[in-house]
């Protein structure tokens, strides 16, 4: 009801409309009762639960006596009228119609409803027809008011979020940037400015009045080619925080005719970084010293990951809360464990953790089979079989392994990217011959050798996964 044209809202044209119909029920020669509802407000009501919400308490106006004076009431009600930014519907406000024409059903009763009439809010009226039948049985009439005259073109920001990831000061961060065309022609060149706020933590937890103003920086404008009428596109873009705490991402469109659909804000918590608990099986603890160092390159390139390298005996003494406290868990080429670390393990995925498994030459295969596979109820995604070797390649160039579209291998994916031509493969742990992932499961392969056995192999427990490699 925010839209505008000529300069005046659709919002303004209902109140206009008000106050003609009351400005018809002055001039009535029979006495009148007058009752104004707003859609904002019956929904605000309906949010709050209350089954026996009284509609004369939701109602700007209820039985009003329409009296020599009534001009000056539906004034100074109208001008009290805001428009809100609320994209609420009819439909609580059409409940709420039923139960005062149910109390006034002696009565002789004229419904106007006052409507933009958006499809988004009327376009599936099975539930409204419904209402409006149950109305129009109780009203003598039911006059339909529409505010805006034609569709103008109109962009709506419908979504900001930050992509899943590490996010930690000093890292960069992608956020998804989401617009809606909601007129009839498609919309070409369209720009998105996108605003960081950064809030100094210092300057936070001194708590001066007044002192807490972000730090304003604008990164490139997010551009959309084309957005065909009725469709939203989703571009991202690189947003940047060098401290943690609260900070404040923002999306601007040019102004249009619903200016209040233009801006969106959201709200990224950043820590200092993540930690992430690596348990080395190794004597030599070569595998962790590898992965630590891809968490950690150096002081001039920051992941915000933050590994905690133990030992395997970590995890015998550690008790569920201990490892709550990691957003991974990294196990490299651990022999076995103990029932109860099993069962903390299968815990931690279950509130939400991630588990990457790497089998090496030390695991004992018996044990990861019938313990943590468990005929496919447990973490591993696959049961392991024997120790095989990749056969040496007989095309020149070909890659030891490929990988799927999967966010794990998204650097590396759809390129000859040279990283993946330079690992060598000569020995993995094979699963059994005839293994596929069954139809329907949450196992997914990401990984293949190019004998087609599965080196990186994917096993979601609701939303989150334990990896296998």
């Amino acid at each position: 009801m925010s839209e505008r044209l000529g300069g005046a809202s659709a919002f303004d044209k209902a109140k206009q409309a008000l106050g003609e119909i009351a400005h018809q029920a002055v001039g009535q020669d029979s006495p009148q009762k007058f009752t104004v509802l707003r859609f904002s407000r019956a929904a605000a009501a309906a949010e709050t639960a209350e089954d026996d919400a009284d509609p004369a308490r939701i109602a700007d106006l209820n039985a009003e006596i329409v009296d020599a004076n009534f001009d000056v009431l539906i004034e100074e009600k109208r001008r009290a009228m805001e428009l809100t930014e609320l994209a609420t519907g009819p439909r609580e406000a059409l409940v709420i119609l039923n139960q005062l024409l149910e109390q006034n059903s002696d009565e002789n009763n004229l419904v106007y409803v006052l409507s933009d009439f958006r499809d988004k809010e009327w376009g599936t009226p099975n539930e409204l027809a419904q209402l409006l039948r149950e109305a129009d049985k109780a009203a003598a009439e039911i006059h339909f008011v529409s505010c805006v005259k034609k569709q103008q073109q109109n962009l709506t920001l419908t979504d900001l979020t930050p992509e899943e990831g590490t996010r930690a000061a000093g890292v960069p961060l992608f956020v998804n940037v989401s617009v809606r065309n909601n007129g009839t022609i498609a919309a070409h060149n369209v720009q998105a400015k996108v605003r960081t706020h950064f809030f100094d933590p210092d300057v936070a937890r001194s708590g001066e009045p007044g002192k807490l103003i972000g730090k304003l920086d604008e990164p490139p404008t997010v551009l959309f080619d084309e957005i065909p009428p009725g469709k939203t596109a989703t571009r991202r873009v690189q947003v940047y925080f060098p401290r943690p705490g609260p900070q404040v991402v923002e999306a601007i469109l040019a102004d249009d005719v619903v200016s209040a659909d233009n801006r969106r804000w959201c709200v990224v918590n950043l820590a200092a970084g993540e930690p992430v608990l690596v348990v080395d099986g190794s004597l030599d603890k070569q595998h962790a010293y590898f992965l630590a160092s891809a968490f950690s390159p150096g002081q001039r390139t920051n992941t915000g990951i933050m590994p905690d390298v133990q030992v395997p005996d970590f995890l015998r003494n550690a008790t569920p809360d201990d490892l709550r406290r990691y957003h991974a868990i990294y196990l490299l080429d651990v022999d076995r464990f103990d029932k109860h670390v099993v069962d903390n393990l299968e815990q931690y995925v279950r509130d939400g953790g991630g588990i990457g498994i790497f089998v090496g030459e030390d695991v004992n295969r018996q044990f990861y089979s019938e313990q943590l596979y468990r005929n496919g109820a447990g973490l591993l995604p696959l049961p392991l079989e024997r120790d095989a070797a990749l056969a040496d390649e007989l095309v020149e160039n070909l890659p030891d392994f490929e990988v799927e579209d999967h966010p794990v291998f998204s650097v590396f994916f759809g390129e000859r990217n040279p990283f993946i031509r330079l690992v060598s493969i000569e020995h993995y742990l094979a699963p059994p011959d005839d293994w596929l992932p069954p139809d329907n499961s949450p196992v997914e392969v990401l990984a293949r050798l190019r004998n087609g056995d599965p080196l990186a192999v994917e096993k979601r427990l609701a939303t989150v996964a334990s990896l296998f490699s």
